[in-house]
Parts: structure tokens; sequence; C-alpha cells
């Protein structure tokens, strides 16, 4: 911070002309006050500093429109927990002074401080791979969650840095359920969490309560998806919201079926689907990292392709690579004259 005191008026040879700084409350500690001054300037002034800065400026006087300027440093004591804190600068002298001019011999700065907290925010995978067998039929009826399709767990922890305290946090997890046409893409089918955390899901655990036992007669699918990938920003996805009870850890694990009937129509043979979990601090002055707010999981499906099946990339990368060739060779036979050769009855004569 940069701190100036002029004299506006006469000469001022007083030897008692001060400036004192000071804070409240106590957040800030001063490291170093360091006058700007030109090589040329006079030394006309010497600083105390405890908790508050005393300078004694104008010795042995002070010119009108002569101007002294300080660079203070200081720290934050982490201590103090607070939203602001303030900077109070105070000029004195004995000289008389017109009451008209004391109005300039104060100010004030206010600093609104934001703390960082530095917790652990992490997720066990980030990536999840599933494959659909060529011979995977779609079910009449479910009667289990295995039928459904493969399981997959999604873990999250959070554990408390090590300076400030953990403030109230909020924890959001999306994942993309349905496709545009309705058709199921995740099933939820467990949520589990620590105690300090309370979690709704707008999205029911099991809704078919196909866990239970009972059968669920799978639908016809309506449309086909032929997206390659699915994510919250382009879909509606469900949400698991959670509020984290400040505490030293926390554990929220999602557990998902990837909805086979739904893949194995589906017009493609790969598709990536993106799981995000957004975490928000409830504290406007406990505020988190940008690499700590949001994680994103993939999941990655793809289908087997049935024996003796060529993909159609591999029939186009054929058929391409097959006209590069050609046009290369007639390329070369071009450069070597080839096409540039008399014909045969004019060899002949």
């Amino acid at each position: 911070m940069n701190v100036s005191t002029m004299n506006h008026l006469y000469i001022c040879r007083d030897r008692n002309a001060f400036l004192f700084i000071s804070t409240a409350p106590e957040p800030l500690e001063f490291l170093h006050v360091h006058r700007k001054s030109s090589v040329l300037d006079i030394q006309k002034d010497s600083c105390e500093s405890n908790h508050n800065i005393t300078c004694k400026v104008g010795y042995p006087f002070l010119k009108t429109a002569e101007e002294i300027s300080f660079k203070i440093s200081f720290q934050f004591n982490a201590s103090y927990l607070l939203e602001n804190a303030t900077i109070h600068v105070y000029a004195t002298s004995d000289s008389e002074e017109p009451p008209e001019t004391l109005s300039d011999n104060r100010g004030h700065v206010t600093i609104p401080i934001k703390y960082e907290v530095g917790l652990i925010f992490v997720s066990v995978f980030k990536e999840h791979h599933v494959i659909i067998a060529a011979n995977d039929t779609i079910p009449i009826a479910i009667n289990t969650t295995e039928q459904i399709g493969d399981e997959v767990t999604l873990h999250y922890r959070v554990e408390k840095g090590e300076h400030f305290p953990m403030p109230n946090l909020t924890l959001q997890i999306l994942f993309p359920n349905v496709t545009a046409a309705k058709n199921t893409l995740l099933y939820l089918t467990a949520l589990s969490h620590s105690q300090n955390t309370i979690c709704q899901a707008s999205y029911p655990v099991d809704p078919l309560k196909i866990s239970t036992g009972k059968s669920f007669v799978v639908p016809k699918i309506k449309e086909p998806t032929k997206d390659t990938i699915m994510d919250c920003d382009t879909y509606s996805c469900a949400s698991i919201n959670c509020a984290l009870v400040p505490s030293d850890i926390y554990q929220v694990n999602v557990s998902l079926r990837v909805w086979k009937p739904t893949i194995i129509k589906a017009s493609i043979h790969s598709l990536t689907l993106v799981v995000k979990a957004l975490l928000r601090s409830e504290n406007s002055s406990l505020i988190l990292r940008n690499d700590h707010q949001k994680l994103e999981t993939m999941i990655k499906i793809s289908k087997e392709l049935p024996p003796g099946t060529v993909p159609l990339w591999v029939i186009l990368l054929s058929i391409f690579a097959g006209l590069l060739i050609l046009a290369l060779l007639i390329f070369a036979l071009w450069k070597a004259g080839f096409f540039k050769r008399p014909l045969k009855k004019k060899m002949e004569k």
C-alpha cells in the first residue's frame, strides 16, 4: 500500500510532525516500511513499527507542496478470519493549522478479505470403461439390477485443509440419465454418504424397485441415439445435491447402471457420458481454488462388433487410401515421362 503526506501551506519547521498508521481489527501484520524517494532527496523521516506504524516526518522542515511517500508491506494473520480489514492513517503536528484543512489529515482504506481454503476434493476414478458384448440381447423383462447393465460406482471425497476452518459446503453431482427421446441411459441404484453429509436426489434411487424383485417389462426404444458424447451442458441431467456440515472429511458414493437396451439399439458403436461434480462454499469469505470446484468423470461405452462385420470407418479409410496410392502412382508415371512417349505407329515408321 502507498501512503503519502504533503505540506499544502507554509514551510513546516515542526520537529513533532508524525504519521500514524494502524489497522482495525488486527488481521494484518506489518512487514516492511519503505520510503519512496529519489537519489537527491534528503532523508526527512524515520519510522517505528509494532502493531501500528509511527513515522516522524518533516525533519528539519517540510517545504510548501513537498510530499513524502511510503510503501507499506503487510501480511494477513490467519488467526483472525474477518470479512474486511481497515487501515487508518493520521497525520498530526504541533504547528497551528486552520480548521478548514484538518479534514484531510486522516483517511482510511477498507480491504475485503478472502481466504482460500486449502481443502482436497478428489474422485477415485476419472474414467470408467464399459463394453457391450456383440451377442448381448435386449431382455423382455428385467428382474434384477444385474440385467440392467454394467455397474459404475463413483466415489467423491472432500478433506479439510491445514490452515483454515472448513466452511459449509454444497456438493452437486450431475449425470445424464435419459436421451433426448427419453430413453434411459444411467439408472441410479445406490447412494451412500458419511454421517456429516445430507443428500437428496432429483432422480429417485431405484425408482422401478428392481432391487426388491419387482419385474420391469422393457419398453420399445423410441428413437435410437446418434450422439457420441452426452454431458450436462447440452442435455438434461439428474442431480444429487448434498449439504456438507463442517467436518474434517466427507465421503459420497454413487452407484449407476448403464441401461443396456438403449446402448444396444443405438446407431453408434461408442458413447461417452460425462458425470460432473460441483463443489461450492456457502461462506463468501472462505473460497475454493478453481481446480477444487469441479470434477468430471467419463463413462466410455463401446459395443463389440459381430464376427465378420467390418466397421464403416474402416471401409471408408480403405477407399481413401486406395485412391491416394493410385494418385501417387499416376503422378510418378507422369514425372517419369510415361505419358509423353510417342505412339506405337510413329515408332514403327
